[in-house]
């Protein structure tokens, strides 16, 4: 498997594993030459129906992924099969559960438009149980070239599937990927999301490989055995496993910037967001305009950063945002050539910098059941080990042990 790039993005994170900072673009990339890697905009989206947006017939029951045009199920079903993968399709035009925003397993609405899916990776009481879809590409992928995969995640609202788990791969394939009821797919994904992925909101991932050959079709889920997955309870309740509702797929090809980008993170830093660079060549370099915004989409530049101009060695940057606030910031890096030409970074996420409140404290217990808020009224639960979840300000949330020893 080559997975050269992650990123993350989200307006109000939830994170598996509360990080200080999200690293953006990390590695070259192996065997597609020089220079640090960003989506060509003027690339076709080689997916179809990207964002489920059109259907041959709208939804209206469970595990209708057929009816999304041009996706399916790598089981060949298309309505609510036990023991078969049998993933979700939903859409504005639907109705019943199949139609959003109260769906069947959450409650949430499409990233944008009025299509989404949602896979079930990993089950918590059938090791043999796992959801995938899959659909053809507008065009083969040419060999040699530099794909960026991007799409949108959550595990949305849900009192069923408290879940978060790894290893949510994506894999191309020559022929369309086949799955027997609801059997892992054993087949080595190209890029792989890293770590245990869990948000109540939709967060934007992105990934990046070289083709080596011409594939056609891409699929999505989990293709590792069932006890290789890592799995962590990070909802509020339920006990059934893991669901990822999945929006805005994009596949695209990606050009080169004349600098070789090593690395790119932001960090906060005793109240005080850090950025830092490295490049491992540079070719023209004028200067690197540092911008942020609060949404990921209007941004202001709040300094600049001399370039090296032409460079064949290792070169260090760092740049300090001391204005920082108790919500998410996003940071991206403007690197311009002498003679004017820009291109920009890939984004990165940063978690509330400055002092962030406790909105709300839920206690679940061993069950997975919602036992109220915390701290509990005394006499109102028995003795026993417990689980509070802690819902901040910024989006985020962490979960701690407790141990009730006396009514």
């Amino acid at each position: 498997m080559t997975t050269v790039k992650h990123r993350t993005e989200s307006l109000s994170p939830t994170l598996a594993t509360p990080l200080a900072a999200w690293v953006v673009m990390g590695w070259r990339v192996r065997g597609a030459g020089r220079g640090a890697v960003l989506p060509d905009t003027s690339a076709q989206n080689l997916v179809n129906n990207p964002g489920f947006e059109t259907y041959t017939t709208p939804p209206n029951n469970y595990a209708q992924i057929c009816r999304a045009t041009g996706w399916s199920s790598p089981s060949g079903a298309c309505s609510l099969v036990v023991g078969t993968g049998s993933p979700e399709f939903y859409h504005t035009a639907g109705t019943g559960g199949a139609k959003p925003p109260a769906t069947y397993w959450a409650n949430l609405m499409p990233h944008s438009g009025g299509g989404m899916s949602a896979i079930c990776p990993w089950y918590w009481t059938n090791t043999n149980f796992r959801e995938y879809i899959r659909t053809f590409l507008a065009a083969p992928l040419v060999v040699g070239q530099t794909y960026e995969v991007s799409f949108w995640l959550t595990n949305g609202v849900s009192s069923i599937h408290p879940y978060g788990v790894d290893h949510i791969g994506v894999a191309f394939s020559m022929a369309p990927l086949v799955q027997v009821l609801g059997n892992q797919i054993v087949y080595t994904p190209q890029v792989e999301l890293p770590g245990v992925i869990y948000s109540t909101t939709w967060q934007f991932h992105s990934m990046t490989f070289v083709a080596t050959q011409p594939y056609q079709y891409v699929c999505f889920g989990s293709f590792v055995p069932w006890g290789a997955m890592t799995y962590q309870y990070l909802g509020a309740s339920g006990n059934s496993g893991s669901l990822y509702y999945i929006d805005d797929i994009t596949v695209q090809a990606v050009a080169a910037l004349p600098i070789e980008l090593l690395d790119f993170t932001a960090a906060c830093e005793n109240n005080a967001v850090v950025l830092r660079w490295s490049t491992a060549t540079e070719t023209n370099n004028y200067h690197f305009a540092v911008e942020r915004s609060a949404d990921a989409e209007v941004w202001e530049t709040i300094g600049t950063v001399p370039g090296a101009g032409n460079s064949q060695q290792v070169v260090h940057y760092a740049f300090n945002d001391t204005e920082v606030a108790a919500t998410v910031l996003y940071y991206r890096i403007g690197q311009t050539d002498f003679n004017g030409t820009i291109s920009y970074s890939t984004v990165a996420a940063v978690p509330a910098c400055g002092d962030k409140e406790v909105l709300r404290q839920w206690l679940v217990d061993g069950q997975g059941r919602l036992c109220g808020t915390w701290p509990a009224a005394q006499g109102s639960l028995s003795p026993g080990i417990y689980l509070v979840r802690m819902e901040y300000s910024d989006g985020s949330s962490a979960t701690k042990k407790v141990f009730l020893i006396t009514p």
